[in-house]
């Protein structure tokens, strides 16, 4: 394929390892270490993803459900009845038990698509942010955001919490796109607004659990076997004219060969024949 790799769809479990859902969507893992001002690439080159931000509290940048339910949000902040039921109900649970965050700028690179209409999915759910109800510490807390995809403001004060009708429950917002350079960002941006130290220094900023990029397109009409067979045609109309000059080189040094003979059959030793008659 002269070098060329060219993706239909990428998918990433954000803070997490790879995970396949029951309907075989491969979820590859996003569970690297970042810094204040850190990128992480894939081994295949297929997908990247940045912070920018400094978090003291979580230098791993990262949100797992179960550490913060056990390790002390339920006890200390006194929230005795946290609502598992967006992870039990769902076929996809497992997608939504750890999350990437950034304290300012989250950044998801998908690198080598194929130029075309696709769907991004982006999937969130707040795990450290209580219900108001509970009247907790926790509970005052806001974590909200602004989606950027391709440069372009998608959604202005995104509240996870908010779009999912509540906290510990999962959320998947699609956004359609027009890819015309062979990548997509999808930036998540903190603007200052929400809070910035509830429950803790550091939750708040951008947060996500999962993202998916698929093409809107046929796959057979327009992946890879659409891209191999324009490179063969590309290939085979390159040999044909590489033929024809091959024959056509080939004919004028056999031209030239035949002139060459020609001349030499009129030339001196003939001449001089004729005037000894």
């Amino acid at each position: 394929m002269l070098g060329i790799t060219v993706y239909t769809n990428f998918a990433i479990k954000c803070g997490g390892p790879q995970i396949t859902t029951f309907d075989r969507i491969v979820y590859e893992a996003d569970n690297s270490t970042l810094s204040a001002a850190s990128y992480y690439m894939d081994s295949t080159r297929k997908w990247a993803v940045s912070n920018v931000g400094f978090d003291a509290q979580n230098p791993q940048y990262v949100l797992n459900i179960f550490s913060e339910f056990l390790g002390g949000y339920i006890s200390v902040f006194n929230d005795p009845n946290p609502d598992f039921s967006a992870y039990i109900s769902t076929n996809t649970r497992d997608l939504y038990l750890t999350s990437r965050k950034s304290p300012g700028s989250l950044r998801c690179f998908g690198l080598g698509l194929q130029n075309g209409p696709y769907t991004v999915s982006l999937l969130f759910v707040e795990p450290a942010i209580r219900n108001r109800i509970t009247q907790t510490w926790a509970s005052l807390g806001r974590r909200v955001f602004d989606i950027y995809i391709q440069g372009k403001l998608r959604k202005k004060d995104f509240d996870i919490s908010k779009e999912a009708g509540g906290v510990d429950k999962a959320v998947k917002r699609d956004f359609d796109v027009s890819i015309t350079e062979n990548y997509v960002e999808i930036h998540l941006f903190w603007a200052g607004k929400g809070t910035c130290c509830i429950p803790e220094p550091g939750y708040y900023g951008p947060s996500i659990s999962a993202l998916r990029v698929v093409s809107a397109t046929t796959p057979s009409k327009t992946g890879k076997t659409g891209l191999i067979v324009g490179l063969t045609v590309a290939a085979g109309a390159v040999s044909f004219i590489l033929l024809i000059a091959v024959f056509y080189n080939v004919k004028m040094k056999q031209s030239d060969v035949d002139d060459e003979e020609e001349l030499q059959g009129i030339g001196p030793d003939k001449t001089l024949s004729v005037i000894r008659c």
